[in-house]
């Protein structure tokens, strides 16, 4: 029986928080999403559709840090090579599936904000339907081809589980390194391209809008609001954009790296690197909830409101007026301060 290096306990720990950290926010941000009617929008929705994706690569993070694959199948009896092959599958599908779902975002983005009037026509229904499952589907048949190699690899070698780490490929590059470095280019390189040159047009795009609205001299509540929300909608997403660069860019070179050293697993650096490639994907995952809380007002409010129903409830039975969802009446001079253009660009 070959020797397998043994996962580091401190990397075990991380994983294990910051897994949970991770799964906790997203889920905050979907239930927040799902039972806020102020963000039943086609862009929160697509939110969600993320929020989804990075609460289950917290799951993958947590049950890789139960058990190292090859240290579990060779020490112990509790996984075969299959399930290991399926785990394996699972492990590269998920982050990319975040990976897409980010970018389907951005995209609903470009198209509502560079070309607006043709956002209501082109986010049809179906539409939404064949992005979103362009979303979750591509990964899955970029990643079968490995994942069959290696049933294959374990079939011709009659599934004998030592001998598959004590005789590897003979053409370990071909199958191994070709495959991620596909993966790669297909589902980071090609979306983190698109996402960057996508920012551009949108920030040079909200730059020339701001401009021409001072040229013309445009005043009134509605324009300026409308155009300070899609830039603190623009700015979070930015962010959320340049923490996944900052971070999965890593996480794949280090992906790489445990693949080029696969037939040497005894390595202690083989161990280590791939709990930092989960490490990475997990933060990646965990902090998109950080930054929805610290930059979106809307999402702050959202949380407020739907986690503080029932203190909300009591204002509303103590009021009568907010009870019957009915406001009262302003002065005429307030109600014609609120409409002058000094009022609408102080109270935002």
């Amino acid at each position: 029986m070959p020797d397998i290096a043994e996962p580091n306990s401190i990397l075990i720990g991380v994983e294990i928080s910051l897994g949970i950290v991770g799964l906790i926010g997203n889920l905050l941000v979907a239930v927040a999403i799902v039972r806020s009617k102020s963000l039943h929008s086609l862009t929160h929705y697509f939110l969600l559709n993320l929020a989804i994706a990075d609460s289950l690569v917290c799951v993958t993070g947590i049950v890789s840090s139960r058990f190292s694959i090859l240290y579990i199948v060779c020490r112990q009896d509790t996984l075969s090579w299959h399930a290991v092959a399926a785990y394996t599958f699972l492990k590269r599908c998920i982050p990319e599936q975040s990976v897409l779902s980010l970018l389907l975002v951005t995209f609903e983005r470009y198209i509502g904000i560079v070309h607006s009037l043709r956002h209501r026509s082109f986010f049809m229904r179906r539409r939404v339907i064949v992005l979103i499952c362009f979303v979750w589907f591509t990964p899955v048949l970029v990643e079968t081809r490995p994942s069959v190699w290696l049933l294959l690899r374990i079939q011709t070698l009659n599934c004998s589980e030592p001998e598959f780490v004590s005789n590897p490929d003979p053409n370990p590059y071909l199958h191994g390194i070709g495959f991620v470095i596909l993966s790669a280019l297909l589902l980071f390189a090609a979306p983190a391209a698109a996402m960057i040159w996508m920012y551009v047009q949108i920030v040079r795009d909200l730059k020339q809008s701001a401009r021409r609205r001072q040229n013309l001299g445009m005043q009134g509540c509605y324009p300026a609001e409308l155009h300070r929300a899609r830039q603190r909608l623009t700015h979070t997403l930015l962010l959320v954009t340049a923490a996944f660069l900052a971070l999965i860019l890593p996480e794949r070179v280090v992906s790489l790296v445990a693949t080029a050293i696969f037939n040497n697993t005894s390595s202690e650096s083989y161990g280590i690197a791939l709990q930092c490639a989960v490490i990475l994907s997990l933060i990646n995952s965990a902090i998109n909830p950080v930054l929805y809380g610290l930059k979106y007002d809307r999402f702050q409010q959202a949380i407020v409101s739907t986690f503080c129903c029932r203190s909300n409830t009591a204002v509303n039975q103590s009021n009568p007026h907010a009870k019957m969802n009915v406001q009262p009446l302003a002065p005429p001079q307030l109600r014609k301060l609120r409409t002058s253009p000094i009022y609408c660009e102080t109270s935002v």
